[in-house]
């Protein structure tokens, strides 16, 4: 029996997250599955238009796309990063103050609310 300030939780427990080595098949699993969908969904309706089995030509074309377009996604996209790396200028996060956080737990570096600042163009102030 529960006592009276005592709740049962009902809630489901959250799945376990997969570790961070798995971002690099991951990120590029979903991003090619997404984009595989939508240039699918697009050409077919494009070719076909609306008709009674536009459905599954659709599944049809996303299932031998999807076939190409994650192995490509895996190989490209260091290369990608890369060149987004030379174009863009990245500024290192800035650590939380010692101490921020849920009281009772270490802080880990690189971990935390810190974002990047964000560089706004501000029009100068000259007087005519």
């Amino acid at each position: 029996m529960l006592a009276m300030n005592e709740t049962k939780d009902l809630r489901m427990p959250r799945p376990r997250k997969l570790p961070a080595r798995a971002q690099v098949v991951v990120m590029p699993m979903i991003l090619s599955f997404l984009m595989s969908g939508i240039v699918s969904a697009i050409s077919t309706l494009r070719v076909v238009g609306f008709a009674a089995d536009t459905h599954w030509r659709i599944l049809e074309a996303w299932s031998v796309s999807y076939v190409v377009a994650f192995p490509v996604a895996l190989v490209v996209l260091p290369i990608v990063r890369r060149i987004v790396g030379l174009l863009v200028e990245t500024h290192p996060l800035p650590q939380a103050p010692q101490g921020a956080g849920r009281p009772g737990r270490t802080q880990v570096a690189g971990q935390g609310m810190a974002t990047a600042p964000i560089a706004c163009a501000r029009p100068s102030q000259t007087s005519p």
